[in-house]
Formats: structure tokens, C-alpha cells, sequence
């Protein structure tokens, strides 16, 4: 989707959701520090989860 690799997504989480959300209407981008993205240009960053978060 963005033509790079995961490093540099984790360089630059901030750009790399503000361009994914250019595709779709909001992202959730997972990791340290979940990144949620709307296209309207917000960007939050919920640093308060956990790994037991990603299990269903």
C-alpha cells in the first residue's frame, strides 16, 4: 500500500498513517503506541493499551 518496508513505516508512523488514510477513511495502525487516523487529518495515539489487546 505504501511501497516501503516496515522500517520505514516505524521511522515515521505519523506519516505513514496520514498517507494511508488518503486511501482509506480511517486507520488503526498497531504497534507501540496504536496510531488512529481519520481523514480529516487526526491522528491520535493511544498509549495506554496492552498486548493482550490483540487477541480476539
Amino acid at each position: 500500500m505504501l511501497n516501503s518496508n516496515a522500517g520505514d513505516i516505524e521511522s515515521d508512523r505519523i506519516l505513514a498513517a496520514r498517507k494511508l488514510v488518503r486511501c482509506y477513511s480511517s486507520i488503526v495502525l498497531k504497534g507501540m503506541g496504536i496510531l488512529l487516523a481519520t481523514e480529516d487529518g487526526t491522528v491520535a495515539i493511544d498509549d495506554v493499551g496492552n498486548a493482550g489487546m490483540g487477541r480476539g
